[in-house]
C-alpha cells in the first residue's frame, strides 16, 4: 500500500529533523532568573562578550563580563577565563582566588596544570610585593600609558556554560525504541498486506467462502497492525521534540547521536551512529 510507504519515510523523516534555538544579545547584567534555563542562556550571552573584550585587550571589561556569567550560572570554564582576565588586567589577587576556585571545580580539567603553573607564579609574584606603609598613604605616581597587546585567544578555555532552553529532555533511547517499534510495525502491516492480497486471489480463482472469510479475517488484522503502526509514527515525532541529541561530555567534548535507516536485500531497520 502506498500510504505505508509514505508513513515510513514521514517516520524516518522525523527522526532526522533539527532543531534550532535562537539567542539574543543582553543589553545590561540582570538579576539571576528563577528558571536554570533563562539563568544558562543569559550566563552563555555575558560570556560571549567576556571572550569578545578579551581578544581586544580589554581585560578589565572581560573580567567583569566573566564574573556576570558566574554571578548568573557558576560555570569552570568561566571560572577559568575570568581569572585570565584578571591576570592580565594586572589584577593578581582576584586572578589567584579565581585560579584556586577553578582547580577546587576542576582538579583534573584541562587547563589544571596550567591553572597550578599559573598558582605557584602568582603567589610569588604576590610575595614579592612590598608591604603598604601602615599610616601614609602611597603618592600615586604620574600614569604612564602603556600599550598592551591583546592577549592570544587560545589563553582561554573553548568550552562555553551549555544552553538551556527550559525544555524537558529525554535521553536518546525512548525515540529509538518508538522509532525501531514503528518501522516493525510498518513492515509487518506490508506483509500482511502482501498476504492479504494473495488470499483474495486465491478466493476469487476457487469461488470458496471459505477462502474469502480467511482473507477478510486477516485483513481486520491488517487494519489494527496499520493502526498501531500510525500511533507509533505519531508518538515518535512527539518523542523527537523532547530528545537531547548530544550526550554532554567532559571538558567541552561532545558525542553526537543519530538514527540512520538502513535498507538491506532482505530486510529494512534502524542503526544508532556517533561521531566523536
Amino acid at each position: 500500500m502506498k500510504c505505508l510507504d509514505s508513513i515510513m519515510a514521514f517516520l524516518v523523516a522525523l527522526a532526522l529533523a533539527p532543531v534550532a534555538v535562537a539567542q539574543q544579545v543582553p543589553a545590561a547584567c540582570p538579576d539571576r532568573p528563577a528558571a536554570e534555563g533563562a539563568a544558562k542562556k543569559a550566563a552563555k550571552q555575558w560570556f560571549s562578550a567576556g571572550e569578545s573584550m578579551f581578544a581586544v585587550g580589554k581585560y578589565a571589561e572581560a573580567l567583569e563580563s566573566f564574573q556576570c556569567s558566574l554571578q548568573l550560572f557558576p560555570h569552570r570554564v568561566t571560572v577559568y577565563n575570568a581569572s585570565q582576565a584578571a591576570l592580565f588586567a594586572g589584577d593578581k589577587r582576584t586572578a589567584l582566588v579565581l585560579t584556586e576556585q577553578y582547580l577546587s571545580m576542576a582538579p583534573d580539567g584541562e587547563k589544571a596544570d596550567e591553572a597550578r603553573k599559573t598558582l605557584e607564579e602568582l603567589k610569588v609574584a604576590i610575595a614579592a610585593e612590598p608591604a603598604p606603609a601602615p599610616e601614609e598613604e602611597p603618592v600615586p605616581p604620574e600614569a604612564t600609558p602603556v600599550e598592551t597587546e591583546p592577549a592570544p585567544q587560545s589563553a582561554l578555555a573553548e568550552q562555553k556554560p551549555e544552553e538551556d532552553d527550559g525544555k524537558t529532555r529525554l535521553g536518546l533511547a525512548p525515540l529509538i525504541v518508538s522509532a525501531a517499534l514503528t518501522v516493525g510495525l510498518g513492515a509487518g502491516t506490508l506483509i500482511i498486506d502482501h498476504k492479504v492480497g494473495e488470499r483474495f486471489d486465491t478466493a476469487d480463482r476457487t469461488g470458496a467462502s471459505s477462502d474469502r472469510d480467511s482473507a477478510e479475517s486477516l485483513q481486520v488484522v491488517e487494519q489494527v497492525f496499520f493502526g498501531v503502526t500510525l500511533a507509533g509514527a505519531v508518538a515518535t515525532g512527539v518523542l523527537l521534540f523532547f530528545t537531547d541529541f548530544k550526550k554532554k561530555e567532559s571538558e567541552g567534548e561532545t558525542a553526537t547521536s543519530a538514527v540512520t535507516p538502513l535498507v538491506l536485500d532482505r530486510g529494512a531497520g534502524l542503526a544508532l551512529t556517533r561521531e566523536f
